[in-house]
């Protein structure tokens, strides 16, 4: 998950730089090429995740270092293919890491596990645009390439030897769901072992493991479409679609570009960024406290409400603005916005971020699971488009706001 916030905060880092070799390449690449990968990543993982989680892991690493090496070319072409590949090795992360972080966990603890994902792609996101201010106007561009461009694109490079050395130095196996849905019981409790101290709690597991894989009728794309299945896929996808329906993207990549346009204060943007990286790493890890006691259904139905009204005041404060004619001075309106980009912030990191995750790890099994990831993808090219076309396209701030 620290690769996949890194990477994704980096290709939003460098989107509108001449850093490719057509014009208007960044924006395709970074919201239409590398979502698309993402989606067919999640696609790919719904069919190899059954067979098993860990040479999948490893599999994904492989291909997130052979994107990095790309990346860091001096060439176009390369370039280009290694963005590609790394956005399909973000599908494939978000899939298989995520079973894998749930099925490896004690049940009492899973909803933490699945939430340090979450907190671990928002540090990673926070990081690199944070890092980005950095004489951000001159450094990304041709006549400095293997300068701060260069560094920032090589440290997913030591992100993946480090989790691979990790990987082979604590001997990970298969989780113990993966062998009993590979009918080998004995293999799924020396599993179970190594996450249980108690041998009546191995025990138990192990039959309930056993009569869920016997019982349960085999996925294929057919049965999706009939009954109680396609009740559940319907399910996953809406629960998926929530997450990106509230627009977290939007508000990650061009809340700080939306109040400096508003208010013209020098130095407000990297103060927005700092502070929507804080209060989004701060609800998160308050999230590890209640996710496990509170629940998932009740997590996510405060975040969808309190996520509604936001929008509501959101719109109210901000279009008065764009269809005055008046002068933009930073007045009440401007930090409305700004107090309402950071409780839309905090209420994803406290509830729909990770409790939709968990939500979804918990009631789908593998193969529908990884479609929903694959749709939370493909919302994730759709919503945040609009936006990303207005400024590359050099609309001008008020039609761009307005979007």
């Amino acid at each position: 998950p620290l690769y996949i916030g890194y990477t994704v905060g980096l290709v939003n880092t460098l989107q509108f730089k001449d850093f490719n070799f057509f014009p208007g390449a960044n924006i395709i690449i970074a919201y239409i090429a590398e979502p698309l990968m993402a989606f067919y990543g999640c696609i790919v993982a719904a069919i190899i995740v059954p067979r098993s989680r860990l040479y999948s892991l490893y599999a994904s690493n492989g291909l997130a270092i052979l994107s990095t090496i790309f990346m860091v070319s001096n060439l176009s072409v390369l370039e280009c293919i290694g963005r590609c590949i790394q956005g399909f090795t973000w599908g494939l992360y978000s899939c298989i890491s995520l079973l894998y972080l749930k099925e490896t966990s004690p049940i009492e603890i899973s909803g933490k596990a699945v939430t340090q994902y979450q907190i671990f792609i928002t540090a990673g996101n926070f990081f690199v645009m944070l890092a980005s201010f950095s004489n951000m106007n001159s450094v990304f561009t041709r006549d400095r390439y293997w300068c701060w461009p260069r560094i920032m694109l090589s440290l997913p490079f030591i992100i993946l030897l480090l989790q691979l050395a990790l990987m082979l130095l604590l001997k990970l196996s298969e989780s113990p769901k993966c062998w009993a849905e590979r009918k080998n019981f004995d293999q799924c409790e020396n599993e179970l072992k190594k996450i249980y101290t108690s041998t009546t709690r191995v025990s138990v597991e192990k039959e309930e493991l056993k009569t869920l894989t016997e019982h349960r009728e085999p996925l294929t794309w057919g049965s999706l479409c009939k009954g109680w299945k396609k009740k559940a896929l319907l399910y996953g996808l809406a629960v998926s679609g929530v997450q990106q329906f509230t627009g977290i993207n939007v508000i990650i990549f061009f809340s700080s570009k939306l109040v400096y346009s508003l208010t013209s204060v020098p130095g407000l943007e990297i103060i927005v960024t700092t502070t929507n990286g804080f209060v989004t790493i701060f609800f998160a890890i308050v999230t590890l406290f209640f996710i496990d006691t509170f629940g998932r259904k009740i997590l996510l139905i405060i975040g969808t409400s309190m996520t509604s009204l936001i929008w509501l005041f959101f719109g109210l404060c901000v279009i008065p603005i764009y269809l005055a004619d008046e002068s933009r001075e930073f007045s009440l309106p401007e930090y409305a916005v700004l107090v309402l980009a950071l409780l839309n912030l905090s209420c994803y990191s406290f509830s729909i971020g990770p409790a939709a995750l968990c939500y979804l790890v918990d009631t789908l099994q593998p193969f529908p699971f990884c479609l929903s990831i694959a749709f939370n993808w493909l919302l994730a090219l759709i919503i945040p488009l609009p936006v990303a076309i207005a400024i590359g396209k050099g609309f001008s701030m008020k039609s761009i706001q307005l979007i």
